[in-house]
């Protein structure tokens, strides 16, 4: 198992911490990184986790003598999508979504992990009257915190605006580009546009040779420098989910997915502002960025014992 260590020992930044753990340890799905329990040793508190041996996502694409079939690299953006959808519907913005966080077992499946940037939002509940009978998303946007890695940050969040969960879209489609094109995030080697976004016509002119046209789409969508127009996670799921069960029987994409994904469009552009996905999770802590807590430590311990929450 992995073991979280915290280096700031005062009563605050303990704290947050297990406010932390308090969210992680309802979290329960195959994509996302398991919670094992807590340890308390030294007087300190150690956050404990799943180990999974296959390393990053990063490394695994990065390495030039493995050679990934457009079926396993479709699989590896089923799983992220799949972790994803479950983690906004428990109203959990990552915000530091990107390859280096998301851990590949040795079946080839893939987990999203480190949750120290996370955010829970909270929103209150929608009454139907209001909204003609439909379920309008709330307006949630804020200034939260600018945090994570630039080469995946979203627009908004690179540009100081409020931001909701979209943000983990943007860095969702850019993981997709690095799987696609088996190239790094860096800017000096994925062609970006001078809003942040993606240069897409630039990409596909160095990475797409080969690629399935409906894959490469779903990955410019997620990049959209306007957050509203980026399908959510469970749309995506669902899409990435159907691609992969044709591919793996050599069958050609049905029309109906290929339109989908090319004709999307958010209900946003027909529910006056709102979001295809609502969230109506029951309330949880807030949660402090790690980065405002001090920094951590991962290492290995077996010598120590779990004390369950």
């Amino acid at each position: 198992m992995v073991m979280k260590e915290l280096y700031r020992l005062d009563e605050e930044a303990q704290q947050n911490f297990v406010k932390e753990i308090a969210v992680l340890r309802s979290l329960q799905h195959r994509n996302v990184l398991r919670f094992v329990g807590v340890l308390y040793k030294d007087k300190k508190l150690h956050l404990l986790t799943e180990y999974i041996s296959g390393g990053t996502l990063q490394d695994y694409i990065h390495d030039s003598s493995i050679e990934i079939s457009w079926l396993q690299r479709i699989n590896f953006s089923k799983d992220i999508a799949a972790g994803m959808a479950y983690l906004h519907s428990k109203n959990i913005i990552h915000r530091d979504l990107n390859s280096n966080n998301c851990l590949v077992r040795k079946d080839k499946s893939v987990v999203v992990a480190d949750f120290g940037l996370a955010r829970v939002m909270l929103d209150k509940q929608i009454n139907r009257k209001d909204t003609g009978g439909h379920v309008k998303r709330p307006e949630r946007k804020k200034r939260y915190t600018v945090v994570g890695n630039p080469y995946w940050m979203a627009p908004e969040m690179m540009t100081h605006k409020k931001y909701d969960e979209r943000v983990d879209i943007f860095s969702f489609g850019i993981i997709l580009c690095e799987i696609i094109g088996r190239v790094p995030a860096d800017p000096d080697y994925l062609p970006r546009s001078s809003d942040f976004g993606l240069n897409v016509p630039a990409f596909k002119e160095k990475f797409c040779n080969g690629c399935p046209e409906s894959f490469s789409e779903i990955a410019f969508r997620c990049c959209d420098i306007y957050p509203e127009k980026r399908p959510v996670f469970t749309v995506l799921k669902e899409w990435l989910e159907l691609m992969s069960m044709h591919l793996a029987v050599k069958n050609v994409l049905p029309l109906e997915l290929i339109n989908a994904i090319r004709n999307f469009k958010s209900q946003s552009d027909s529910l006056d502002e709102s979001s295809p996905e609502v969230f109506l999770a029951p309330p949880c802590p807030l949660l402090r960025t790690l980065s405002e807590q001090g920094t951590c430590r991962l290492s290995i311990d077996t010598s120590a014992s779990i004390i369950e929450l």
